[in-house]
């Protein structure tokens, strides 16, 4: 499929949105897959984040997502992006989360760790093993 779009919608609000140039269907499993699938969060019916990846998948029956490589959150309500390899997400418990490293920049400050957990805007945040540094300004 091209052009696809999904989204979850309750009580006529939306609470997130998956835009893939392709998609496809494998038979028998409830999962969608995309290239390049852009993901957006709101909060309230008001834009919250943007997540962006070069592959993922959607599975509908969980409402769970596994999105993969060079994938970054930007977050519009924290004022912070996160990098990671590997990001998953459920929309039943409104959390994004991985094991994997991942980097994270608000203003002058980048935050590592190995893992972490978060809502879909980045509040909230829990980071394992973390490590933060102040970059100087020019």
């Amino acid at each position: 499929m091209t052009g696809v779009k999904v989204s979850e919608v309750n009580d006529n609000i939306v609470r997130w949105t998956v835009d893939s140039k392709t998609a496809r269907f494998e038979d028998g499993e409830t999962k969608i897959y995309f290239d390049s699938p852009k993901m957006n969060f709101f909060e309230k019916g008001k834009p919250s984040s943007d997540l962006n990846a070069e592959i993922g998948f959607l599975n509908m029956a969980k409402k769970e997502a596994q999105l993969e490589k060079n994938v970054r959150v930007v977050s519009k309500t924290e004022g912070m992006a996160l990098l990671t390899s590997r990001l998953f997400f459920s929309s039943e418990k409104n959390k994004i989360w991985t094991d994997d490293p991942v980097t994270m920049f608000k203003g002058n400050t980048i935050t590592r760790g190995h893992g972490f957990k978060a809502n879909p805007d980045l509040s909230e945040i829990e980071v394992t093993r973390q490590e933060t540094t102040t970059r100087e300004k020019k």
